[in-house]
């Protein structure tokens, strides 16, 4: 297995940016992002980012693969495609908007063979009215983001997801499986408390069960196995603390993060296990599929508590490259068996191009 990221750019005019290449992107403010993450394998991707006025907005339109049942063969890899649209609003100089949305689709469907579809090359189009227009079943997935700073060097954030959304069953409040949302809200600091290099963030996500899943699994939110917003996959919540203290080349950190998850029973789905599809759910009493009463943490409980301390001396700014060192405790908690306790340390020589998210769950079993 290998990963590698490089691009080329190509200015057309004043407010208009061309990327070619392979790699990873995020959308968002946070540690972690409900709408696309850099958690994931790099993938090829064209992007168009336009700039005008408090404009930006972002078309990317990327190929995925899903690896199940190819036993680590290229060529059996199953392809899929994704497109995206990003728009960002500075309403403000100290509040931003954000309108996210995505579609997931695969070009190996024997009804409807069609590779990359022209249709979704649209740059402006809003999916959901396009995926109907094409009598398609694609997953199409909506945010709403939101940011604003308080005082010279305070940010708030929050994301909001929609994978499903209908409003008559979100009012009756029975928990219905297709009830597929989640948010996200955070506050980050720099120079916290006046102490010039003190970076201090506390985060908070939650996504109910079965968003990011499909019926047809090869149209999941996900590529190489992996999920393609929060590792945890859907049907949890997450608790992030972050401290980083700098001071000439030194740096210090603390990363402290605690998680409840739902994880799946035997052959039941409670919609964690993003790469199941949603006719996995439970069966009732009248050996019909319950579509009701599911609820962030349902199935079997898991809670997670992560910490590590970390020091690291900065060797080379220019490409990040330092000595460090770390202690990281990790205990796994699933409900009525023993827990799990992981203690390690690590020293060595670190580059840091991009963030590295060691605070994952154990990846799944791909059915």
């Amino acid at each position: 297995h290998y990963d590698w990221s490089g691009s080329v750019n190509w200015k057309v005019m004043k407010y208009v940016h061309l990327t070619l290449g392979r790699g990873k992107h995020f959308f968002g403010e946070g540690h972690r992002s409900l709408f696309l993450s850099d958690i994931a394998t790099g993938y090829p991707y064209f992007k168009i980012t336009t700039t005008a006025w408090h404009i930006r907005y972002v078309n990317l339109f990327t190929m995925l693969n899903d690896v199940r049942d190819a036993n680590g063969d290229p060529s059996d890899f199953r392809r899929k495609y994704a497109s995206f649209h990003y728009l960002s609003w500075n309403a403000s100089k100290r509040v931003n908007f954000g309108i996210f949305e995505s579609i997931v689709w695969q070009d190996d469907d024997p009804d409807y063979p069609r590779g990359f579809d022209i249709n979704y090359l649209n740059p402006v189009v809003v999916y959901r009215p396009q995926e109907f227009a094409q009598g398609s079943s694609d997953n199409a997935l909506l945010g709403l983001a939101v940011n604003a700073r308080l005082g010279a060097a305070t940010q708030l954030y929050g994301q909001l997801m929609l994978d499903e959304f209908l409003l008559r069953e979100v009012r009756d409040g029975r928990g219905w499986f297709g009830n597929k949302q989640g948010f996200q809200l955070g506050v980050a600091a720099y120079d916290a408390f006046k102490a010039k290099g003190l970076f201090m963030r506390l985060e908070f996500d939650y996504v109910r069960p079965f968003t990011y899943t499909h019926s047809d699994t090869r149209q999941n939110y996900s590529h190489f196995g992996q999920p393609l917003a929060h590792p945890y996959g859907s049907n949890f919540w997450e608790l992030v603390g972050q401290a980083r203290y700098t001071h000439r080349r030194w740096i210090y950190g603390v990363h402290l993060s605690y998680a409840l998850l739902g994880s799946d029973m035997g052959a039941f789905s409670f919609g964690n296990n993003i790469f199941r599809p949603e006719r996995d759910r439970n069966i009732d009493a009248d050996n019909d599929r319950d579509d009701y009463y599911y609820g962030v943490g349902d199935g079997a409980e898991v809670r997670i508590v992560y910490s590590e301390l970390s020091a690291a001396y900065l060797i080379d700014p220019r490409t990040g490259m330092r000595l460090e060192a770390s202690y990281t405790f990790r205990q796994r908690m699933p409900d009525g068996h023993p827990d799990h306790i992981t203690n390690f340390f690590r020293l060595g020589i670190a580059t840091h191009f991009r963030d590295r998210y060691r605070d994952q769950e154990v990846r799944y079993v791909l059915p």
